[in-house]
C-alpha cells in the first residue's frame, strides 16, 4: 500500500480549469502516510503537513475511539539540495511600507503573510494612511502582478470599498480586477445603485471570470 503527494498540470477553460495527472510527486511505503496539506515556507522550502494515522481524517473515531492516534503526526520539509532555513524575522514588527515590499515577494509565504497583517492594520485603523497607498499599487500598472493582486485582497478582506475606488475597480480594463470588483459587492451585499447599474451593465463582459463572479453575486 502506497500513499503519495500528487501533482497536476492546470488549463484553462472559460472560467474554470481542468487538471491533467502528472506523474507523483512523492510516495510513501507506509498506509498511515496522509499528505492533508502542502505550504511554501518562509525559506521557500515544501513543508508537508502528514495526518498519520491508521483512521485518515478520523472517519472511524466514534467505531474505535482508542484507535485513533494523537501523537505521530508530522511535518516534512521538501528542499533543493543545501537550501538553507530562513532567518528569524517578524513581520509584525515592520513598517507598512516594508510590508508593502513583501507584496511583490517571489515567495508566496511573504506575500501571504505581509498580506494578512496589512489587512489586520487596516481593519482596525492601526496606520492612517495607508489605504491611499495600498489603493496607488492596485491602480499602478507599471507594478508587480501580484503585489496589486495582493494590495487588493488586502482592501477586499478589510471591508467596503469605498465607492469611488470600487467604481474605478469595476471599470478596470483588467478582467482579473474587474471580477473582484464583483466579489467585493457580493461581500458587502448592501451597495449603492450606481455599483448596482454597473453591475448590470457588466453581463456582457467578455471576460468568463467576470460573468463567473456575476452569477455568484447574483443570489447575495
Amino acid at each position: 500500500w502506497s500513499s503519495d503527494v500528487c501533482s497536476s498540470d492546470l488549463e484553462r477553460a472559460g472560467s474554470s480549469y481542468f487538471a491533467k495527472t502528472r506523474p507523483d510527486f512523492l510516495m510513501a511505503n507506509d498506509a498511515w502516510f496522509m499528505p492533508v496539506s502542502q505550504k511554501t515556507g518562509p525559506d521557500g522550502c515544501l513543508y508537508i503537513l502528514d495526518w498519520y494515522d491508521q483512521y485518515h481524517c478520523y472517519q472511524d473515531a466514534r467505531r474505535d475511539p482508542q484507535g485513533i492516534d494523537r501523537l505521530y503526526g508530522r511535518i516534512y520539509r521538501v528542499r533543493y539540495k543545501d537550501t538553507p532555513r530562513a532567518p528569524k524575522f517578524d513581520l509584525a514588527k515592520d513598517s507598512d511600507e516594508a510590508l508593502l515590499k513583501q507584496l511583490g515577494n517571489a515567495n508566496v509565504y511573504f506575500r501571504d503573510s505581509s498580506q494578512r497583517v496589512l489587512t489586520e492594520r487596516l481593519s482596525n485603523a492601526q496606520s492612517p494612511g495607508l489605504r491611499p497607498k495600498i489603493e496607488a499599487i492596485v491602480l499602478d500598472e507599471k507594478a508587480n502582478r501580484k503585489a496589486r493582486m495582493h494590495a487588493l485582497w488586502v482592501l477586499v478582506s478589510s471591508g467596503p470599498l469605498p465607492e469611488n475606488f470600487h467604481l474605478q475597480i469595476l471599470n478596470h480594463k483588467e478582467s482579473s480586477l474587474r471580477a473582484w470588483g464583483i466579489r467585493a459587492a457580493g461581500n458587502m451585499r448592501q451597495v449603492s445603485q450606481e455599483i448596482r447599474q454597473k453591475l448590470a451593465s457588466m453581463a456582457g463582459d467578455s471576460s468568463p471570470d467576470v460573468k463567473l463572479q456575476l452569477a455568484v453575486v447574483a443570489s447575495k
